[in-house]
């Protein structure tokens, strides 16, 4: 009777546990916002919820033998079968709206102990309920963005608009390309928008450096591998630097010692009054200026057999990309003005990573304020605007405009809309100088739109995207 009353209890115990719910699961696939099934398992995962508490969530990640991208087991389902199940998109750790199309209602229901498909796409949400409609009608994958810094081997970050960007690459085929301009106050100096990122999930991104037309291998430290993953509709850094990479495939020499700034090199011929080269390496030599701060000089000696009488290797030429650089003749320690005829004027901008020839003449400037004296018959002065149409008289004579007539100069002028709605734009151009214009709505971050390389000396007609904006400020670069 004892044995009996032993069974009893253990038979009842077993009993009151309640039976296990056989196991239910859903699973099917999901989609982003341009209707592309998402195969991103390392950034965006599907969220389960019953009655808004979350019950698992799994990676999204394609598998093409069951056609889905997800299976989620739900535990427990019939303690909870009354609940209202729903789900998000978990993208970078924020959650994002989706639902069942074929369902009336955002909350779902699976039937306890089955295996059942449920198809989701995301949608555009700004309310944040899980009810479509507030997006446009023909939806599209949302921005997805990069920013950083790319620096140069001495780890300065590049700001050489003109001449180096960043170059950005899906399965070797270029994407575009964006100009390295440092943002002022930000630790950035690039911005690319990449297209439909989502159908590219599993392709392998990489990027270049390219520097005055050439290719130079860059990476980003924190990555295990040359190539790296943006994650689809988000803003993300990747901050690269340059290497040394002789083999061009992407990898580090492996060379131990700490890498230097690629040289910059500047060489040519000084002459004198007379025009003749000058050949005396004791008494006369150039000075190099870096916004009037000297950098270095070297001795004025004639090369035999070559047509050069100085060289000089400008250092770490990156970091002071921005800045206006100027020469002087120093004879017998004192500073005699020379002029680079090309330019006019004493002020020049030579290339990162180049060997680049200037050749100066001397010129009489009484005064030394990089005037010659046979531009100032009239009462010219660097800081001064005489005509009063808003450029100075030195940067008059550097663009090769006429500083005494308000009529010569550059004279941007928005002439109106076009058909298209494009604007049309006009402005003076002076051959042989290379003309850049930009947009921008506060002042702070300028967009370039458009770079022309004058041929001759006229006045150019352009047409540009009209820029939407409060206000909208335009200027133009002369180089």
């Amino acid at each position: 009777m004892r044995a009996l009353f032993f069974i009893l209890l253990t038979t009842l115990g077993v009993w009151a546990q309640g039976p296990t719910a056989p196991p239910t699961i859903i699973y099917g696939t999901v989609r982003n916002l341009a209707g592309e099934i998402i195969d991103n398992p390392g950034f965006e995962k599907i969220a389960v919820y019953a009655d808004g508490v979350e019950v698992g969530r799994v990676p999204l990640e394609w598998n093409a033998t069951v056609s889905a991208n997800y299976r989620v087991e739900i535990p427990s389902v019939s303690v909870v079968s009354a609940a209202a199940f729903t789900v998000k998109l978990i993208r970078d750790g924020t959650a994002i709206s989706i639902f069942d199309a074929t369902l009336t209602f955002t909350s779902f229901q699976p039937i306890q102990g089955q295996l059942e498909r449920f198809d989701f796409t995301e949608i555009s949400d700004d309310g944040g309920d899980g009810t479509p409609g507030d997006g446009p009608l023909n939806p599209v994958a949302p921005p997805t963005t990069i920013f950083g810094t790319v620096r140069n081997l001495a780890g300065e970050i590049i700001d050489q608009p003109d001449f180096e960007k960043i170059a950005i690459y899906i399965d070797g085929v270029e994407l575009g390309q964006v100009s390295l301009a440092s943002i002022p106050d930000e630790n950035e100096n690039y911005r690319f928008d990449i297209p439909n990122f989502s159908v590219q999930s599993q392709a392998s991104y990489s990027v270049k450096l390219i520097r005055d037309g050439q290719q130079v291998s860059i990476i980003e430290p924190g990555m295990p591998s040359l190539t790296f993953q943006p994650v689809q509709g988000q803003l993300m850094r990747f901050d690269f630097v340059e290497i040394i990479d002789t083999g061009d495939d992407g990898m580090p020499d492996g060379d131990t010692r700490p890498p230097v700034a690629p040289s910059t090199t500047i060489f040519g011929t000084v002459r004198n009054l007379a025009g003749e080269i000058i050949d005396d390496p004791l008494f006369e030599q150039i000075a190099f200026y870096l916004d009037g701060v000297e950098i270095g000089r070297v001795p004025l000696e004639s090369v035999a057999g070559e047509n050069e009488n100085y060289r000089f290797d400008l250092p770490n030429l990156s970091v002071l990309s921005a800045a206006t650089y100027s020469v002087k003749l120093i004879r017998d320690s004192q500073q005699v003005s020379i002029f680079e005829p090309d330019f006019e004027l004493f002020l020049y901008q030579p290339i990162q990573g180049t060997l680049k020839r200037f050749d100066f003449v001397e010129k009489p400037d009484v005064d030394l304020d990089g005037i010659p004296d046979e531009l100032e018959t009239v009462d010219l002065s660097p800081d001064g605007d005489y005509d009063k149409d808003g450029l100075t008289d030195l940067q008059e004579l550097a663009i090769e405009t006429d500083p005494t007539d308000w009529r010569s100069g550059v004279n941007f002028k928005i002439i109106g809309e076009l058909p298209n709605g494009d604007l049309e734009v006009a402005f003076d151009v002076v051959s042989g100088f290379t003309y850049t214009l930009q947009v921008t709505t506060d002042l702070s971050d300028w967009s370039q739109v458009s770079s022309l390389n004058a041929t001759s000396t006229s006045r150019e007609t352009i047409s540009t995207a009209p820029v939407s904006g409060d206000s909208v400020f335009w200027r133009v670069g002369v180089r």
